[in-house]
């Protein structure tokens, strides 16, 4: 006899639905997993054998064959056991499902004992099953919270597959969760508790830092802060999260379902990502990938911060694989088995100290390092690298007086600039039908001629600038990009040369 069930499996950042076909014939006993799974799912035979037994059904000495179609799409997970359970029942006749007007997936892993445990990654395999017409979705209980984040669909959360079968069998009903939303534990919450952002108002000094902090958050910038230690450069890269406006709706779909790959959406949602790796993270943890997919860093900052406290430090191997996501906002992960394109579309951060004893040029204290070592620190970041940082600041070491006498703006009179600015470049955007969402940052070389409107006067001064400084063409449309959001946050619709000239400074900080 022939039985069928639907789960789905990751496919990238989205899922495919896959149809368990179960088969029972004659023949020596035998269970066969065939369809391109990998170990854990031609594991699970033996999980769902005994958890057959130990649910008071029996498992059938036949040959069993189990295929996963569509077969040439690679799956993996442990959430397969409940469907071939299910199917196996259905075929040996153990389980009268009868015809349901509705299509039906199942989720989940199976304990020895019957129980249903959890699985990752179910938010993306729910969006695609209601985007499919699926209604009902049976989900192991502890995932039903994170289950019912998707609209359109009935939640039904399985604690145990005897009470799942009672249920199917119309003998018992399944409590089903009320609708949920995500929370927030608090207006900035963030997943590492030590990443806790800091306000404006607790950061003394540092005008200049603060308005590249304000200019970054406004067009998507990316900023590096270079100065010695304990000047303040993690403590201004943190701040950066108290003036970000929320992800757009689009924007949070797309990190929900990172997350919930990875394994990290447990009730509390970030606000915005903020992702602080240490150098020490190894290149595999920072890019993604692996014999099962993994969002790596720079995919779980997508839409958010990529903080890198000292840089340099960093493997060269991680600091160049940062090339192609700077650029395309995305990076192609390729293995033997698949080829998947995670999105990887974040604001860099970057704090490094001058040289490696960290005090080259402060007033406080004598460096110690040779000129040899200081040109060796600093060719640890390539050319092309610095090249794609956009602002670039110096961040002195500040004096008693300046903590005693100034009153620091709050970030909440930054946030209302940063809200305008980036309402500004929407209406650009979208007037042309151009991608919702964009920013400055974002905008191609097309883009910037069409769009953006520069003054003759600063056309000038981006010439008398390329003359002295002979800019790449990468840094010449970053100028502009900066320019443009500078005058954004103005407000002008003209490129002016006040706005060139301050993103020439921004740019090459030791530019005259």
């Amino acid at each position: 006899m022939l039985a069928k069930i639907f789960s789905a499996t990751h496919w990238g950042l989205d899922a495919k639905i896959i149809e368990i076909e179960v088969d029972i014939s004659n023949g020596m006993p035998a269970t066969t997993i065939v369809g391109l799974a990998d170990a854990s799912i031609r594991e699970s035979k033996e999980r769902v054998r005994s958890c057959i037994k130990n649910s008071h059904f029996s498992y059938p000495r036949n040959r069993i064959s189990i295929n996963l179609a569509p077969a040439h799409i690679y799956k993996y997970g442990t959430h397969f056991d409940l469907g071939i359970a299910l199917g196996i029942l259905k075929a040996s006749g153990q389980l009268k499902l009868g015809e349901s007007r509705e299509k039906r997936l199942f989720f989940g892993e199976l304990a020895l004992d019957g129980r249903v445990r959890g699985c990752k990654g179910i938010f993306p395999m729910l969006v695609a099953a209601a985007s499919q017409g699926f209604k009902d979705v049976f989900v192991p209980a502890e995932n039903a919270a994170e289950a019912s984040l998707v609209p359109g669909i009935r939640i039904l959360p399985v604690e145990n597959i005897f009470k799942l079968i009672e249920f199917l069998c119309g003998r018992a009903p399944l409590r089903i969760p009320p609708p949920t939303t995500i929370k927030h534990a608090a207006a900035n919450v963030v997943l590492d508790p030590q990443n806790s952002p800091f306000d404006f108002s607790e950061i003394y000094g540092h005008a200049f830092a603060k308005r590249g902090l304000e200019i970054a958050a406004a067009g998507g910038h990316n900023i590096s802060f270079i100065g010695s230690p304990g000047v303040g450069k993690t403590m201004l890269a943190k701040a950066m999260l108290s003036i970000l406006p929320d992800p757009s709706p689009e924007e949070r779909l797309e990190i929900l379902k990172i997350y919930s790959i990875a394994g990290l959406l447990e009730g509390n949602f970030p606000r915005i990502p903020f992702r602080n790796p240490h150098h020490s993270v190894s290149p595999r943890a920072f890019t993604g990938g692996g014999a099962v997919l993994r969002p790596g860093e720079i995919s779980l900052a997508h839409n958010g911060v990529l903080f890198l406290d000292e840089f340099p430090e960093f493997p060269r191997e991680i600091i160049e694989s940062l090339r192609g996501p700077l650029e395309a906002g995305f990076i192609t992960v390729s293995r033997a088995n698949y080829n998947y394109i995670l999105p990887a579309r974040f604001i860099l951060v970057t704090a490094r100290n001058p040289c490696p004893c960290g005090y080259y040029g402060d007033f406080s204290k004598e460096c110690v390092c040779g000129a040899g070592k200081i040109n060796a620190y600093r060719r640890k970041l390539s050319g092309p690298i610095i090249d794609r940082l956009d602002i670039n600041i110096n961040v002195p070491r500040i004096n008693f007086l300046q903590f005693k006498n100034t009153t620091p703006e709050p970030s909440a009179e930054v946030f209302k600039g940063v809200i305008s600015a980036r309402a500004v470049q929407q209406e650009r955007f979208s007037a042309r039908g151009i991608t919702a969402g964009r920013m400055n940052s974002s905008a191609s070389p097309a883009e910037i001629k069409r769009l953006f409107r520069v003054s003759r006067q600063s056309e000038k001064l981006l010439l008398e600038a390329d003359a002295k400084a002979r800019f790449s063409p990468r840094s010449y449309f970053k100028i502009l990009k900066l320019a443009r959001t500078i005058a954004d946050l103005s407000p002008s619709e003209d490129v002016l040369p006040e706005h060139c000239a301050e993103a020439l400074q921004y740019r090459f900080p030791n530019f005259e």
